[in-house]
This record gives C-alpha cells, structure tokens and sequence, in this order.
C-alpha cells in the first residue's frame, strides 16, 4: 500500500520555521506563540520560599507585593505581558517586590488560587504582608483585579492606567 502524500506534508510544514500557518492581523500587543513568554513553573516549596523572600522584601521596604497569576496559554496574560513592556508599566512594575505564578492550566498551586479565591487569570493581587511566618492566605489584601483583556472590563485599560492603580496601592493609597 503506497503512503499518502498530505500527512507526509503536513508533517514537513510543521517543522519548517516560517512555513507554518501565520497571522497576518495579530494583535502586535499579544506575542506571537514563538515569542510567548512563559512563566517559569515552580514547585510548591519553591514558590513557598520566594513568597517567603518577597514578604521580607515587603517588609524590609516598607511597601506592597504583587503577585502575578499567569499561564502562557492565556491570551489575556499574553496581552497583558506585552502591556508590562511599556515604559510607565515597566518602571512602576520594576518598584514592586512581586512574582509572577504559573497556574498552568489551574492544575498548579491549586491550594493558594483556592486560598485567595481566584478563578480567572490574568490576575494581580496586591498584598501587605505584616508576617512571613503566616501563610500567603493571612497577608492582608489590598487589592485583587482579573485583568480580562479581550472580554471583560479590562478591554479598555492601557499600560498607564495600570501604572497609576499600582502607583496608588504603592504609596499607599486605595486605588
């Protein structure tokens, strides 16, 4: 019986870079697959300890931590990613103690997303730790947002408008 061609193809295409299927009308804020940035994944005693880290770092600087949840399948964390790469995103970003968590498909971490109630991702929480010894649970929450880029409310924030809400929590004000 002689093979058929289009699997064979099919197959050929795949691995040719640049052959493969490509969105011409992309939205340039949403990386690419190739270029989608992925959140490391941790396993629980290591996030336990940067947590861990990051609450002496909130504490030390007198400040808020951000933590981040994200998986690389998310087309509103990628959105959101391309965001962070802003100028105002990016500098207010970088004066936070903050971690980004890799939910994967909310197979991972399942006891700290059920522990601060989240159900959808791109999500921040913005936290004020008064004790590292507690679990993350215990830290009081100053703010919580999903950050539902193509479908919710968040469609129509910019990289600023998101700079000037952490900025606020940051200096200690309500948002």
């Amino acid at each position: 019986m002689k093979a058929h061609p289009i699997p064979s193809l099919i197959a050929f295409l795949a691995l040719v870079p640049g052959l493969g299927c490509e969105r011409t009308d992309a939205d340039p804020s949403v990386p690419s697959p190739a270029t989608a940035y992925d959140a490391p994944f941790r396993t629980d005693a290591q996030l336990t300890s940067e947590l861990d880290t990051l609450c002496r770092s909130s504490l030390e600087s007198a400040r808020p931590l951000l933590v981040e949840f994200s998986a690389a399948w998310c087309s509103d964390c990628r959105r959101l990613h391309g965001m962070k790469q802003d100028p105002a995103l990016a500098d207010e970003l970088d004066a936070w103690p903050r971690i980004v968590v890799n939910v994967g498909r909310f197979d991972r971490h399942r006891p700290l997303l059920a522990a601060l109630g989240v159900e959808s991702i791109a999500h921040w929480e913005v936290l004020a730790p008064t004790r590292c010894d507690v679990p993350i649970a215990d830290w009081p929450s100053l703010a919580r947002r999903t950050l539902e880029m193509s479908s919710g409310e968040a469609r129509n924030l910019t990289p600023d408008d998101l700079a000037r809400w952490l900025a606020a929590f940051r200096a200690g004000g309500s948002g």
